[in-house]
């Protein structure tokens, strides 16, 4: 009998273990990836918000965490970290996952078209040393014309991301806190005579908890 309940309720662990794998739709792996995230040279650009915008609806129901934070091995310098964006909500979220923005367009449709993108970065906070915002980013994209550049993010569910971001000069000597940031927003390129201008458009802006990364001894 005791055999009996333990196989059950292996067998339940097991299968709601793979309903919990079952929900992640997407993983994108920067860590070892040669991607470009170059982006046309510009002389300028603006950025306002507008909720209103006609795009793929950003609610207020999308969750952003971080974890599985590692120091790099044979580094001081750099972690590595998962993100996950969540859909909590009760409809699809369309979120951009094309990882080059020139996949996205001819030469010639630069400045004829919008272009929305998910963009991250990181916060890093120690005692010490106090907030700074670190420079490594991650940018994602997508074009409404491409519906292949977007993931249909349903309820319940997440795409994962992971990479390696740089710390500070010898921040893990001492405790400290990194945050995600993830912004969406929809970016439209306009000729001027000077050159390209770029004019963002804030639909939503996204923080994760911030996540202790222990001190080495």
């Amino acid at each position: 009998m005791n055999k009996m309940v333990l196989f059950l309720a292996s067998l339940l662990l097991y299968s709601l273990s793979s309903a919990a794998q079952s929900r992640e739709t997407k993983v994108i792996d920067f860590r070892y990836q040669q991607i470009s995230q170059s982006e046309p040279q510009t002389v300028g650009g603006s950025i306002q918000t507008l909720p209103g915008h006609e795009g793929p609806r950003v609610t207020e129901t999308l969750v952003l965490k971080i974890s599985d934070l590692m120091i790099t091995q044979g580094s001081e310098s750099a972690a590595d970290y998962k993100l996950q964006i969540m859909n909590n909500g009760s409809q699809p979220v369309a979120v951009p996952i094309t990882q080059e923005l020139a996949s996205l367009y001819a030469p010639e449709e630069l400045t004829q078209v919008d272009f929305d993108c998910l963009s991250f970065s990181f916060t890093w906070d120690s005692a010490k040393e106090g907030a700074r915002n670190l420079p490594a980013a991650i940018v994602l994209y997508g074009r409404k014309d491409r519906p292949w550049s977007f993931l249909n993010l349903q309820p319940g569910y997440w795409v994962t991301i992971r990479g390696r971001v740089n710390l500070p000069s010898q921040p893990t000597k001492q405790e400290g806190n990194l945050q995600a940031n993830a912004l969406f927003a929809v970016m439209k390129y306009r000729p001027t005579p000077k050159g390209l201008v770029l004019d963002w458009t804030i639909i939503k802006d996204l923080q994760s908890d911030k996540v202790a990364l222990p001190a080495t001894r």
